[in-house]
């Protein structure tokens, strides 16, 4: 697992030549519905057990919440 920050994060987006992650969104719905960036696979933390077999395992996977508690917990996890 390895931390990254945001623009760290819009740069490997804007580079064309890498494949970008997926961006796993961990917070909770109401949290989605008022901030989201565009193509997320929104799945709130304590979903993730659950959905393990949705998530690509040939991909990066970069997990976002909002302040990084939720995300960190998560990338631990998987």
């Amino acid at each position: 697992m390895q931390a990254i920050e945001p623009t760290e994060l819009a740069a490997w987006l804007d580079n064309p030549g890498r494949e970008a992650p997926v961006l796993l969104d961990v917070r909770e719905n109401w949290e989605v519905q008022t901030a989201s960036l565009p193509g997320i696979l929104h799945i709130p933390m304590n979903d993730v057990p659950d959905a393990l077999d949705t998530l690509p395992r040939d991909r990066d996977i970069v997990c976002i919440c909002h302040h990084g508690i939720r995300s960190y917990q998560v990338g631990r996890f998987l």
